[in-house]
């Protein structure tokens, strides 16, 4: 089992090679974090059970070479949570072990390198980084399998002005 410490969400991730279909119990003990103000988190117990493969779904996205760069990260949202979001280093990437739901994926240009995209500053007369949206969206069943390309989102084209009358 390995624990990691994620600061900015600050949540404890645990890994490990889960059973399929298998119950589980996972026991917290006085001592084993303290909450903002410094006291011990009360102990507590949970129980939970793993699903199977079956009940998950999986994309494979394959991404243009001409995305592959450093500064290009690739998000992946799942009902507007995000939940993937790296650097674009390869044209092909594989999302296994996906919830049901709709998925939606966007490359940000970091041209700061900070991995998270900055809106603009009007003080400083910054522009904020440059968004790409995937055209399609994937709404993912459990047991499905599904290749996707990513294809950038037309840009919108413009409304013609309505208030011109024509000559007579």
């Amino acid at each position: 089992i390995t624990m990691t410490y994620d600061s900015v969400k600050h949540c404890l991730q645990v890994n490990t090679d889960w059973l399929e279909n298998t119950v589980y119990k996972l026991r917290l003990v006085k001592g084993f974090a303290k909450d903002t103000a410094g006291s011990d988190v009360v102990p507590s117990r949970y129980n939970f059970r793993t699903r199977e493969d079956g009940d998950y779904g999986k994309i494979t996205l394959h991404v243009p070479a001409k995305y592959i760069s450093p500064v290009n990260l690739l998000r992946a949202m799942a009902d507007n949570d995000s939940i993937y979001q790296k650097p674009v280093t390869d044209t092909f990437v594989v999302f296994k072990r996906l919830k049901a739901g709709r998925y939606t994926f966007r490359i940000i240009v970091d041209k700061n390198r900070n991995g998270k995209w900055d809106t603009g500053d009007l003080l400083t007369k910054t522009q904020p980084e440059v968004l790409i949206p995937c055209r399609d969206h994937i709404d993912v069943r459990a047991g499905f399998e599904y290749n996707s390309e990513f294809e950038q989102k037309p840009a919108p084209k413009p409304e013609k002005d309505k208030t011109k009358t024509k000559p007579k």
